[in-house]
């Protein structure tokens, strides 16, 4: 079975929502639709299973520490 990428097409980079996550990037702050920062966006393609499960639990850490909803669904 394949993951879902979280993206839920409002590509909008965010320095303050990265701050507010607690997301240290050096890419310009993490996307306030699907809060992935743009390094995870670029290797989305090429990462593997393992590696895309450990982004999605990752992305809803960052949601929760910035104060936003977010929901968890890899399939």
């Amino acid at each position: 079975m394949s993951i879902a990428s979280p993206c839920i097409s409002v590509c909008k980079m965010s320095l303050e929502l990265a701050q507010r996550a607690g997301c240290e990037t050096q890419s310009g702050g993490v996307c306030t639709g699907c809060f992935r920062t743009l390094e995870e966006i670029m290797e989305w393609g090429t990462a593997t299973d393992v590696r895309k499960r450990a982004v999605w639990l990752q992305l809803k850490t960052r949601a929760e520490q910035a104060g936003e909803c977010f929901t968890l669904n890899m399939e």
